[in-house]
């Protein structure tokens, strides 16, 4: 290989390779497979969008599967949390007003779920919801 293709080579790689900044996308499903600590590390990878989806997923599901033993009040709680998990939320720009919306759930959910099922419902680490099915 004559040595000006060397520095073509290089373009090349540079031009097809992604971006050191690009986001993988993955399911809730994918994700929920995933050791804790790898689900950590991947979170942080995802887009804002990802996240909210992954996230998103996990309480409506939860409510899905809950839904017959909760009172119309906690329904209408947990479809409130649900529309609050947006891609805003998780982006960089925006921890001012994910710390308070984040707190603004957790008091909600608080406020009509127990402590372990808001847990389950939206919280870090919460375990896998497979579909519902009726």
């Amino acid at each position: 290989m004559s040595t000006y293709l060397y520095p073509l080579a290089f373009v090349l790689l540079v031009l097809c390779a992604p971006p050191a900044t690009a986001q993988i996308t993955i399911t809730y499903d994918e994700f929920a497979q995933l050791s804790r600590n790898e689900q950590v590390e991947q979170f942080q990878t995802l887009s804002a969008e990802n996240m909210a989806l992954i996230a998103r997923t996990q309480a409506e599901r939860w409510l899905a599967w809950n839904r017959e033993g909760l009172t119309e009040k906690q329904i209408k709680v947990l479809n409130e949390v649900i529309t609050m998990i947006e891609p805003s939320l998780y982006e960089e720009k925006n921890a001012d007003m994910r710390d308070q919306t984040v707190q603004q759930i957790s008091e909600q959910l608080l406020a009509v779920l127990p402590k372990e099922e808001a847990g389950r419902c939206c919280g870090a680490g919460a375990p896998y919801i497979p579909p519902f099915e009726q």
